[in-house]
Formats: structure tokens, sequence, C-alpha cells
């Protein structure tokens, strides 16, 4: 999936991602972001203004349910 941070401290930029389970940033087994192989948490997703560019409906549904309420994109 593709999302966009629109941070004000920052420019806006294109990540890929993934949503896994990672031992390191993942309590309890719980599906986790990935950006670059690190974990975002759902605060961070918040603050850095991350919105979907391009995900599937399972995807989405997979984000919502571990946390993550991330809006579409406005482009």
């Amino acid at each position: 999936m593709k999302l966009i941070a629109r941070s004000p401290l920052g420019e806006d930029s294109e990540r890929t991602v993934t949503l896994s389970v990672v031992q390191n940033g993942s309590p309890k087994g719980q599906p986790v972001l990935l950006e670059n192989g690190l974990p975002v948490g759902s605060l961070r997703s918040v603050l850095a203004r991350y919105s979907i560019v391009e995900a599937t409906p399972e995807e989405r549904a997979a984000l919502e349910a571990v946390g993550y309420f991330i809006l579409d994109s406005e482009w």
C-alpha cells in the first residue's frame, strides 16, 4: 500500500508501507505498520498526517482493525 505524509514539519512524500507482525515493534504479535522495515505507531501516523494513496479494501480493513485510522489522500 502507498501512503503520503503531509506533516507541517516536512515535505510531502509518498511512502510504500506494509502491515506486518514484527517481534521488536509489535506488542504481543499485533500487526504494525512498517516503513523501510521500521515500525510506525498509530500516534506517529496521525502526527505525520498520513493519508492513503493506494490500498486494497483488505489492506484498509486490516489497518482499521489494528487501530490505524488513515483517511484517503485528497489527491
